[in-house]
């Protein structure tokens, strides 16, 4: 992904052309993250980077297939209520405040003319994700615009949904392994913030933001039981559990290969499906 990818959204676009967008019924896709601390060797924004690849990618599948969409200007000041809260660097913002300028920027779609947007996050936060579908559920009951939220038709249960909600995009399932080629599993299955699995993405997609040279200094840091509550809940007394700033073993990338690119080739044909495109 070219440092300039912000080209390829709403930016780079002049006023005629997002009217002309509206008027083909585009799909908007709206990738939004935080700016948040990813240990000593990844940046602050690699949730948005990732959220802003995984919209570019399936707009360039949707582009090949004729369906109109485009991209917003990413979202970058979400919420952390875990330990990465805690470390330099990382920016939070209440509920309140992500529903209230959220709610701003889904208004202003839907006044462009918008019918549909999909929502891509990469931050998986509590805070994030309850802020996220209470903005979802109040502007489409008030909108003409319907935003939904994307997700695996098997990880439904595991995502705290029922499969009932309207702002559902459900996407057929994709297997993990398929995700991933890994030579050797990393130890600990909770490897969920800046581990092997989350380096090997960004070196797929911005592998010269990766400080490479910091990965094989760095050792793992595994969290079981009581300790991931305490990560989840992310008071600075319990900062002790993740000095590095990362949750898992970031010197693993080098036995994970990720394959975001197969991936989101996939999921774009999902999405479509579900669009009835």
């Amino acid at each position: 992904m070219s440092g300039a990818f912000l080209e390829n959204t709403m930016l780079g676009m002049t006023w005629e052309e997002i009217e002309a967008a509206a008027k083909a019924e585009a799909v908007v896709f709206l990738p939004v993250g935080v700016v948040e601390a990813h240990g000593p060797h990844l940046p602050l924004g690699t949730d948005i980077y990732c959220a802003l690849n995984q919209a570019l990618e399936i707009k360039k599948q949707w582009e090949r297939k004729g369906i109109p969409c485009v991209i917003a200007p990413p979202f970058y000041w979400g919420g952390t209520q875990a330990m990465t809260r805690q470390f330099p660097g990382t920016f939070t913002a209440s509920l309140e405040s992500i529903v209230a300028e959220m709610t701003d920027i889904l208004q202003s779609l839907d006044r462009f003319g918008f019918l549909k947007a999909v929502l891509f996050n990469a931050h998986g936060d509590g805070l994030q994700k309850n802020a996220m579908i209470k903005v979802i559920t109040e502007c489409n009951a008030k909108l003409k615009m319907q935003t939904y939220w994307p997700v695996y038709e098997d990880d439904i249960t595991m995502e705290g949904f029922t499969g009932k909600e309207d702002f559902l995009a459900l996407i057929p399932p994709f297997a993990f392994e398929r995700a991933f080629q890994i030579e050797q599993f990393p130890r600990d299955e909770f490897d969920i913030h800046a581990g092997a699995f989350e380096t090997a993405m960004m070196l797929e997609i911005m592998p010269e933001l990766v400080r490479t040279e910091k990965l094989e200094e760095l050792k793992p840091t595994f969290l079981i039981g009581e300790q991931r509550r305490l990560w989840n809940e992310g008071e600075p007394e319990n900062k002790y559990l993740i000095p590095g700033g990362y949750v898992g073993d970031p010197a693993g990338s080098k036995y994970v290969k990720s394959d975001m690119a197969t991936v989101y080739k996939e999921y774009a044909d999902g999405l479509a499906k579900f669009f009835g495109f």
